[in-house]
């Protein structure tokens, strides 16, 4: 895997709000990523970010 690559691993929601996991590979690890984006007056905005290292 090349460095800085993202890799979506699962993705769900509708027109409003839409949730996805993914990791993340940079040269310093690999890092799960999870986001919660909700649509607000045709703005989509992230309501939620998480960024764990993963171990293994």
């Amino acid at each position: 895997m090349s460095k800085d690559t993202f890799r979506l691993l699962h993705e769900v929601g509708k027109e409003s709000s839409r949730y996805a996991i993914g990791n993340l590979y940079t040269t310093k690890g690999v890092y799960r990523i999870s986001f919660l984006i909700k649509t607000v007056n045709n703005v989509p905005l992230i309501d939620q970010l998480r960024i764990e290292e993963e171990n293994g």
